[in-house]
């Protein structure tokens, strides 16, 4: 007779998978905000300076450089980090990096998504998309997988 196998373990990665959900889900605002960021600025580094607030950048620095024009990346970052498994988000030049809190799964209690922007046909006019950097912790866990796969 075979020992039985998975039950508390299979339990403790669907908890973790629905745990990391709702980090993932927490990202859908932020990746609104870093497009019309680029719509706004015209690019998501070094752009000339948003008449406002001087934003160049779409980025979560401090202060007003992280808004501009119809779009305020430093409000997401607030809110994101008010989701209950989400323990720290930054924005750097579009680049999104998300580590979750309270999730454990296989002897680690925190993993990592990073969202990397990329224009659909490589024009500038065209829609974002998003990948997900193989850097990315949750990958490797089976948390997350690359959009359309």
């Amino acid at each position: 007779r075979r020992p039985a196998t998975g039950g508390v373990s299979d339990a403790c990665t669907f908890t973790a998978m629905d745990r990391f959900g709702q980090v993932l889900g927490a990202a859908l605002s932020l990746k609104q905000q870093v497009e019309l960021c680029y719509f706004d600025l015209g690019g998501l580094s070094g752009a000339e300076p948003n008449a406002d607030t001087g934003a160049t950048s779409c980025s979560s620095s401090p202060g007003d450089r992280a808004r501009g024009t119809g779009w305020d990346i430093g409000r997401a970052v607030k809110e994101a980090v008010n989701s209950e498994y989400v323990g720290s988000v930054s924005v750097e030049n579009g680049v999104i990096t998300m580590a979750s809190k309270g999730i454990s799964l296989g002897g680690n209690d925190s993993f990592t998504v990073i969202w990397v922007p990329f224009m659909a046909n490589g024009e500038s006019d065209s829609a974002m998309k998003w990948g997900i950097s193989n850097e990315s912790t949750c990958l490797k866990a089976g948390l997350c997988r690359q959009p359309g796969e």
